[in-house]
Formats: C-alpha cells, sequence, structure tokens
C-alpha cells in the first residue's frame, strides 16, 4: 500500500512540476513583456519570498491538524490561480500579487506530503534516503523535460504557454484527489499521538519546544537556514556572471539542464553513502574552495566550470541536512516544524537577497557570489562544531 501511495504522490508530483517549470526558462522576457523592469523583477522575486515567510508556518499547522493531501492539492490550485494571473494580468502589481499565490503555494507544499512518506520510512535511513533521492530525481527529470520543452513551445504559443501549464496542473490535481492517501495521520500511536490537538497556539507552541529540546533539530534547521547564503546567489547571478564572461544568453538553456544533470548526479552519490559528520565539513571545504576560485578567477571558461561544480556538493549537502531534520523531528509536528525550518529559511533567504544587493552595488557578480559562498561556509563549518560537543536530547 505505501509502495503504491508513494508512486501516486511520484506521479502527481512529476505532472505539477512540469507545469510549474515550463515557464521558467523564458521568464524574464514574459516578465518584460507584462511592463515590469529588471529592478521590479527583482522586486517581484522579493515579494515571493515574503508571502512564503508568512504563510510556510501557518499552512504546516494545518497540515498537521488537516490532511496533508488536502494541503498538498491546495497548494498546486494556489500555483494554478498565480499562472493565470500572471496570464491575464500585467503591470508590476498585479506581477507582486501573482507572486505573492505563488509564494504561498510553495509554503503549502513544503511540508506535506514528503514529510509524510518520511514518518513512514524514518525506521529505515537506506529507505528514507531512497525516496528523497527518488523525489529529487523525479522532480529533475520533469523540470529538464520543462525546460527543453518550453524552448521551441514559447516561440509557438507565446506567454500562453501559462495556460499549458494550467492544463498540467488542473490534471495532477484530479490525479491526485483520486490516488493520493486519504488518510495521513501518523503512522505511530505513542502518547503524544493519542493526544487530540490543542488549539491553534497550542500547535504552535508544541512544535517549538520539540524543536527546541533536541540539538540535532535546532541545528539542522540553523544550517538549512544557512544554506540560503549560498543558493540565493547561486540561481540569482549565474546568468550575470556568464553575460560578464562574455557567454552568449542563448547558451543559458543548455547551463541550465546541466544544472539539473548534474543535481541527479548529486543524488545518485548522497544515496550512496551513510551519511557521517566529517562528510559536511569535505563537502564545506570544497564550496570554500569554489567560493575562493570564483572571486579571484579572471578565465571565463573558469568561472564557467566552477558553476557547473558548485551544484554537486550543494545539492549533496542540502540532502544531508534534510534527511536528518526529517529523522529527527517526532511524528505528531512533522509538518510544523517542518514549516518552522522553512521560515527561518525564508527570512534568511530575505538577508541573503539583502546581503547580495548590498555587495552589488560595489562588487561584480563573480565576487558576490564567491564572498557568499565563503561566508556560508565559515559560519556553517562554526555552527557544526559547536553543536557537535552538545548531546542531542530525543524528544519522548
Amino acid at each position: 500500500m505505501l509502495t503504491k501511495q508513494i508512486r501516486s504522490y511520484f506521479a502527481v508530483n512529476a505532472i505539477q512540476n512540469f507545469g510549474r517549470v515550463l515557464p521558467q526558462a523564458i521568464l524574464t522576457p514574459v516578465l518584460v513583456g507584462k511592463g515590469l523592469d529588471f529592478s521590479e523583477i527583482i522586486l517581484v522575486q522579493v515579494a515571493f519570498t515574503i508571502a512564503t515567510l508568512l504563510f510556510e508556518f501557518p499552512f504546516g499547522v494545518l497540515a498537521d491538524r488537516t490532511s496533508k493531501t488536502f494541503v498538498y492539492v491546495l497548494s498546486i490550485a494556489l500555483t494554478l490561480s498565480s499562472y493565470l494571473v500572471v496570464f491575464f494580468g500585467a503591470g508590476f502589481w498585479v506581477m507582486c500579487l501573482a507572486w505573492v499565490i505563488y509564494g504561498a503555494s510553495s509554503a503549502a507544499q513544503s511540508s506535506t506530503l514528503d514529510y509524510y512518506f518520511a514518518e513512514r520510512l524514518r525506521s529505515e535511513e537506506s529507505a528514507l534516503k531512497r525516496f528523497y533521492s527518488s523525489d529529487q530525481n523525479v522532480m529533475l527529470a520533469t523540470s529538464i523535460l520543462a525546460a527543453l520543452c518550453s524552448t521551441f513551445l514559447y516561440d509557438e504559443f507565446g506567454d500562453r504557454i501559462y495556460l499549458i501549464s494550467a492544463v498540467f496542473f488542473a490534471l495532477s490535481i484530479a490525479v491526485g484527489i483520486v490516488l493520493l492517501p486519504k488518510d495521513t495521520s501518523p503512522a505511530s500511536h505513542d502518547e503524544d499521538q493519542s493526544d487530540k490537538p490543542g488549539d491553534f497556539r497550542l500547535e504552535l507552541v508544541s512544535g517549538l519546544r520539540f524543536a527546541m529540546k533536541d540539538s540535532r533539530i535546532v541545528l539542522a534547521i540553523l544550517l538549512l537556514a544557512i544554506t540560503e547564503f549560498a543558493v540565493n546567489p547561486f540561481f540569482h547571478l549565474w546568468q550575470m556572471i556568464l553575460l560578464d564572461s562574455r557567454f552568449d544568453a542563448s547558451t543559458f538553456g543548455l547551463f541550465f539542464v546541466a544544472f539539473q544533470l548534474v543535481n541527479v548526479l548529486a543524488n545518485y552519490v548522497f544515496s550512496r553513502f551513510h551519511r557521517h559528520q566529517w562528510h559536511n565539513f569535505v563537502v564545506l571545504g570544497l564550496l570554500l574552495i569554489i567560493g575562493v576560485v570564483s572571486t579571484t578567477a579572471e578565465d571565463g571558461v573558469v568561472l564557467a566550470v566552477m558553476l557547473l561544480i558548485l551544484p554537486l556538493p550543494l545539492f549533496i549537502y542540502l540532502g544531508s541536512l534534510h534527511t536528518t531534520l526529517q529523522s529527527a523531528i517526532p511524528s505528531k509536528v512533522m509538518s510544523t516544524i517542518g514549516s518552522l525550518s522553512g521560515t527561518v529559511t525564508a527570512v534568511a533567504g530575505l538577508l541573503s537577497l539583502g546581503l547580495a544587493s548590498l555587495l552589488m552595488s560595489f562588487l561584480t557578480p563573480q565576487v558576490t557570489m564567491g564572498a557568499s559562498l565563503i561566508l556560508f561556509s565559515i559560519v556553517s563549518a562554526a555552527l557544526i562544531r559547536k553543536f557537535s560537543s552538545q548531546p542531542a536530547e530525543v524528544s519522548a
């Protein structure tokens, strides 16, 4: 039964992710066509991040108190709504509204069925890692396919490509309603699970109490948040770095596909080794080296190679952190604490965007990304070292 549910989840995830990624490779020309300039496009992204921050924790509590399947399907419906606003609307404020809805969708989806399946697989680390890697590979495969399809669909349909995405969202909602599990209550039935859920405030307090009692959870949440200082500069600046290095914009699609293939390799490598704390230090050391080389390199080819290598250690590190967090969270508050982590990460994301914007006022995109990687690596290693001497308290 569980295997069938996981396959159904992968199928729905594949359909909705194809629709989600389809317009992303041509997002900038679409928004320019809607009347936005480059600075306004960045502000739209800030609106998305703020919405994610505001909605992440409430949706996590809602998923714990009601149904993770309901919240997951709701997230797809919100994405569908945001894409329709983009297609039918125009202007800066309307696009901000679309990205606020999209941010709410991202917040709703972040701690739903993935945590439901993680709770059922947590007793066997290899099974949990296989699930996480398979989920990522499904997302990556559909992202690559969608990016390739968008290159010719946009030429044929223009911004009507958003309507094609809407069809895929509607299909994924229909399939999800039929195939996804109806009962997403925790599998275990210890004393905590038997309690009837209290009011909203008690759920928040319960989740925070569980999180603060276990140093593993605190460390994983902090480390995941700090990764924003590596992830955001990479995803927001790589095109600028390539343009400064005189790469033609027509090659960006190939770089996007290459990034996804590197991500597949990262998931394969991650699924094949047993986690040890020293692995994190090795990965952070590699990211530190990439940051130093990226900051000092003068050759465009060297920078391009660094950009292509960067996702490999970064995604392995992210996979390790997600597995650590999911393995440590008590079943009853999985989505609540997962959303707490998402909220903290969203705050860090805003700070990282602010830092990148500040550095960009007097540094090149290349140096900004390199400096962010160096800062991220040093702070993360220091946190791991600090917490490694503290015994974890496992919540009852």
